[in-house]
């Protein structure tokens, strides 16, 4: 449900992005194209003072079909190249073309929604002509067609600035943009902040489940620590097993060990809790969650965490295979009824549950450790 609502979300703020998105595919557009138009400009000025021929640029924008830019250099007549912006007629007999550059507008003088303009001051005023050739000359003048009545074609002073001439501004270049650039729009805000907050989201994930695998594995450790301290119990256990010996053919397994008596051969071998015993008067099935014993009278006895078992088969006559397993409740427990119908009704480490809560893997967690005892030699 969580993950819909995140989705539903991303998907409102997508699709009122996309005006915007669209707006600025736009802008990138239109600035490309004007700096190819630019750019024509720039290369008809160094082409002709680098091959001695005068080239011009025509820009029209009076075609409703496309705004059209031509760059063409004039043919190398007899005598030379034509170096004269006067003599050419511009046609495909005496100049070729070495660049066209077409865009189809949206609306009258415009591109996809963004400005392209072409404008050239008008000496007597009126409204500025929408046909205009550049010509350069290999002397670095620049010659101006309007293609209206009166004298054909104005020099510009040798120099003079594209975009700034003292004469004309034959050539400028603007983008008309939907929204002027102020910074970020509430929209954008939002979908950064949505972003940043699924982002936070992930993150505080992470580490609830870093924290849980961490208390885990700290839990394995301890119940490690609580097996190995048991298996230690026992080994020491096999100090008082010392009989049948040559001195003694009388077993002694039953009446002088504190755990090992719980040893049988018979099957089938069933898991035990071990009880308190006189030899071992702080020896405890039950342990608390630093892993330290919790004996049977205390009365924290029942908040135990974790609980030792014990199988005992005794493999020869100087021999028991000891087997320990140590359990604790996974988090999802707790203490409902789950917990309940197993009858632990004295906590984890009730006695006569062994069975029951073997049987119930899902809700424990297990360590086991195994180990052979054997009897000590009879001094």
């Amino acid at each position: 449900m969580e993950l819909l609502a995140v989705v539903t979300i991303i998907g409102i703020f997508v699709a009122l992005g996309l005006p915007t998105m669209g707006g600025v595919m736009q802008d990138r557009q239109a600035a490309r194209a004007a700096d190819e138009i630019s750019n024509m400009f720039r290369i008809a000025r160094s082409r002709a003072a680098a091959t001695g021929a005068a080239h011009r640029v025509s820009a029209n924008t009076a075609a409703v079909a496309a705004a059209r830019f031509e760059l063409r250099t004039a043919l190398t007549m007899v005598g030379g190249p034509t170096s004269s912006c006067v003599t050419p007629m511009w046609t495909d007999t005496d100049s070729r073309v070495l660049n066209l550059l077409e865009f189809a507008p949206t609306a009258a003088g415009s591109f996809g929604g963004r400005g392209i303009e072409v404008k050239a001051t008008s000496d007597g005023g009126g409204a500025p002509p929408s046909v205009v050739d550049l010509c350069f000359t290999p002397g670095g003048m620049t010659w101006m067609d309007r293609h209206r009545s009166g004298p054909r074609r104005a020099r510009l002073p040798p120099g003079a600035d594209l975009d700034r001439g003292q004469v004309m501004t034959p050539v400028r270049l603007h983008r008309r943009s939907r929204r002027p650039a102020a910074g970020f729009t509430l929209l954008e805000v939002m979908m950064a902040l949505t972003v940043l907050a699924i982002g936070m989201l992930g993150v505080v994930a992470l580490q609830g489940a870093t924290i849980g695998s961490t208390q885990d594995a700290n839990q394995f450790s301890i119940a490690n620590s609580v097996a190995r301290t048991w298996l230690q119990r026992l080994q020491r256990d096999a100090q008082r097993w010392n009989h049948p010996s040559a001195f003694n053919t009388a077993s002694d397994l039953s009446a002088d060990t504190a755990f090992l008596n719980l040893a049988t051969s018979s099957s089938p071998l069933a898991w035990v809790r071990p009880s308190t015993s006189p030899l071992e008067p702080d020896a405890s099935p039950a342990f608390d969650r630093m892993g330290n014993d919790i004996p049977v009278s205390d009365p924290r006895f029942p908040e135990a965490v974790y609980c030792a078992h014990l199988r005992l088969r005794q493999l020869y006559p100087d021999m028991i295979k000891a087997e320990v397993r140590v359990f604790w409740k996974k988090r999802r427990l707790g203490n409902g009824a789950a917990y309940a119908g197993l009858g632990l009704t004295s906590g984890i480490c009730t006695a006569g549950t062994e069975a029951a809560v073997g049987a119930d893997t899902a809700n424990f967690h297990w360590v086991y450790a195994v180990t052979g005892i054997t009897k000590s030699r009879a001094q």
